[in-house]
């Protein structure tokens, strides 16, 4: 981990342990019984990041996808909607956020800092 990511690290914790979760989006595969089983389908899916307790930032969902069949490149789409609705981020991590998902959230946090809301 670059000095640089550390420092962002840093910067997303604080702003957890001072005002609470970021609300997240991520896409995620649903599950399918009978034949539809054997064809992936895909649906974005709620998830708050807040600090695990060992401190470290991690993505918790809010709930689960929904029963509609969508292809990938269509919950992709969702999910940068429902993230634009909920004023939040797209990440890709479940549980311990990425080095990725840490600098998403960071820019998430420097954006509030600056006052800026979408």
């Amino acid at each position: 981990m670059t000095e640089e990511e550390k420092e962002n690290l840093l910067e997303v914790k604080e702003w957890l342990e001072v005002h609470g979760p970021i609300p997240a989006v991520r896409v995620s595969s649903a599950k399918a019984k009978g034949k539809a089983s054997k064809y992936s389908y895909w649906g974005a899916v709620r998830y708050r990041i807040v600090l695990s307790s060992d401190g470290y930032p991690q993505a918790k969902p809010c709930g689960c996808a929904g029963s509609d069949r969508r292809s990938l490149r269509l919950a992709f789409l969702d999910a940068e909607a429902m993230a634009k609705d909920c004023g939040g981020v797209v990440i890709e991590s479940v549980g311990k956020l990425s080095d990725d998902d840490v600098h998403i959230a960071y820019r998430w946090v420097e954006a509030r800092w600056r006052g800026e809301t979408t």
